[in-house]
């Protein structure tokens, strides 16, 4: 059957020409160039949602272990050690607030592992289980997922075996304007711990809610529960995400480099004293707080409540807001 010269004219005027399928293409990428941060921006917004969301949830585990046993959880020990079921709350209990509000936090069956068991070797194997373990409430969904990381390689905890990845916090509370967040690995045993003769290190430059086997009331908190900082955003750069290994290596971090159940610990302790910091390759701070979130942390307070703080926040009401006790009432330094 052959075509009409009509037919093929009509063909013709129906097909694209090549300049014109480029400037067709050319137009979906920009449309797709411009719409590209308006997704992300969303996808942000909906991370950082999750992350309120989160930082409320421990928030409130705090204020229930406050409740049922008139303090804010402790903060342990020290490195080398790690939360044990069988040694309650308060001074006696080696863990670290993250492993303290386990049971407000609606995972009991991670804070009861090793629970009653006597022989040595059966007890350290079960908590070096629960080492294993990522409970997402602890994982900022902007910065990475809810998996197990890698910690230093030579840490050396008293009472579990080693493991070489393990649960970690993105969330740290505050210890008040302190230099430091931690300077003891912890005890040698449980047994010199509790002798007549130990000596404990001075924590009386913590003054924020949280420091080594402290048990601190509502009612310390002199400056008022909504101008204290309870529990924050960390700051952890990016090259640490995933684990740090040995000291020396590239992805080396001592803000992130042991376990979420330990005792007192930079890597979920935090002080105000420090500039905070949107998450950025090289640095190691880890003392700051901070996040990955572009613009602003979040923050709760001891009254629950969840705030941005600009990270261009006035250094001196960062400090104060950090400090139970100081006297002064920092300004409101939400956005």
């Amino acid at each position: 059957m052959r075509l009409s010269s009509g037919t093929r004219h009509k063909s013709s005027l129906l097909a694209f020409t090549l300049v014109e399928l480029l400037v067709v293409i050319a137009i979906i990428g920009v449309l797709v160039a411009l719409l590209l941060p308006a997704v992300q921006a969303a996808r942000e917004s909906a991370r950082r949602a999750q992350c309120v969301n989160k930082l409320k949830q421990l928030s409130l585990s705090v204020m229930i272990h406050e409740g049922t046993h008139g303090f804010l959880p402790s903060g342990g020990w020290g490195w080398n050690w790690v939360g044990d079921p069988d040694r309650g709350f308060g001074l006696s209990q080696p863990g670290g607030w993250t492993y303290a509000i386990l049971p407000y936090l609606e995972q009991e069956t991670i804070w009861s592992l090793g629970s009653g068991i006597t022989d040595r070797a059966a007890k350290r194997q079960a908590l070096s289980r629960m080492n294993e373990l990522q409970p997402s409430a602890f994982i900022c969904p902007t910065r990475r997922g809810s998996q197990p990381t890698g910690v230093k390689t030579h840490w050396s905890p008293r009472n579990c075996n080693f493991v070489e990845s393990s649960g970690k916090s993105d969330y740290a509370i505050c210890i008040g304007d302190a230099f430091d967040a931690d300077d003891f690995s912890g005890p040698n045993s449980a047994r010199v711990a509790e002798g007549p003769r130990f000596r404990w290190p001075d924590v009386e430059r913590y003054n924020g809610v949280c420091n080594m086997r402290s048990e601190i009331r509502l009612a310390q908190i002199l400056d008022g529960t909504s101008n204290t900082y309870l529990i924050g955003d960390k700051y952890l750069r990016p090259e640490s995400y995933d684990g740090v290994g040995s000291i020396g290596s590239p992805t080396y971090d001592t803000g992130d480099n042991e376990t979420l159940f330990t005792g007192f610990n930079r890597d979920f302790q935090r002080s105000s004293r420090y500039a905070p910091l949107q998450d950025r390759p090289g640095p190691v701070l880890p003392y700051s707080f901070g996040s990955a979130h572009p613009g602003s942390f979040n923050m709760s307070m001891c009254d629950g409540s969840v705030r941005g703080i600009g990270y261009d926040i006035d250094l001196e009401t960062h400090r104060l807001l950090g400090v139970r006790d100081d006297g002064a009432v920092a300004g409101d330094s939400g956005q």
